[in-house]
């Protein structure tokens, strides 16, 4: 972001609230979107998520286009760039299911299977119709069809 002049990078930092200190979050202050990352104008017509930028003020240099700016705190709004880290979007989910973002297979309210359901499902799924594992399950056909060709418990071996 070479656009990062020092108007700009002050302008940035006055919508950030860096009163808790060095180490604790720093939310934005401004607009937000609908998943509560910031948003910073960066100019007219061109905005940017503020934690991008954070990172890129303290970086001095921008993630990449395929690059997340991961939070290791998973607080969205935070723009504290010792909070900020490049990472890939799988090292981001990976972080997400590590810290408890987001939760796989059993660990989902809404899950209807087990994963030693879905060993059965795969170990058996060969041998006995779709239609009858579901039943047994009390899961809907195509439920059984996604995991045994491995669309849904991917992490399940």
């Amino acid at each position: 972001m070479a656009d990062l002049h020092p108007a700009v990078i002050e302008r940035f930092w006055s919508k950030v609230d860096r009163s808790a200190g060095p180490d604790a979050c720093w939310p934005w202050m401004a607009a937000r979107d609908d998943r509560g990352y910031g948003n910073f104008a960066l100019r007219k017509g061109e905005t940017r998520k503020a934690h991008r930028v954070a990172y890129a003020i303290a970086n001095g240099v921008a993630l990449g286009k395929t690059e997340n700016g991961c939070h290791s705190c998973n607080n969205p709004p935070c723009c504290n760039p010792k909070h900020i880290f490049a990472g890939t979007q799988k090292q981001n989910m990976e972080h997400a299911v590590a810290t408890g973002i987001i939760r796989k297979g059993e660990a989902r309210p809404e899950s209807k299977l087990t994963e030693n359901e879905v060993r059965l499902i795969r170990l058996i799924g060969e041998h006995v119709p779709d239609a009858r594992i579901a039943a047994a399950l009390g899961v809907a056909r195509t439920t059984v069809l996604s995991v045994r060709n491995g669309k849904t418990w991917r992490h399940v071996s």
